[in-house]
């Protein structure tokens, strides 16, 4: 099986720049929780006071929080579908489309 070089370089590009984007998005989450004294577990926040317990109490931690939840969920079927994608030896208008 050949796959283009060209395409699996675009892929390799955008998989690389999914990645990123989703490994960021887990400190952006850790800073909001802790701005906002928000935390999912008692565990998560010992030895602090004033804090709020739950999921859905603060709707700036909610909105960075369902962001890295979406991400989890569709980068990683993306990237495994992309490359299978790979293999099918598309056009590359429709691959470049695809992947952006």
């Amino acid at each position: 099986m050949n796959v283009d070089s060209e395409l699996f370089g675009m892929f390799a590009f955008h998989a690389g720049l999914m990645a990123v984007k989703t490994l960021v998005m887990a400190p952006l989450t850790a800073r909001q929780r802790f701005k906002k004294g928000n935390f999912i577990s008692r565990e998560d926040g010992a030895g602090r006071a004033g804090l709020k317990i739950g999921v859905g109490v603060d709707d700036d931690v909610e909105r960075v929080r369902r962001a890295h939840q979406n991400d989890i969920e569709n980068i990683f079927p993306f990237l495994t579908l992309g490359f299978l994608y790979l293999f099918t030896n598309p056009e590359h208008c429709c691959a470049e489309w695809a992947f952006r």
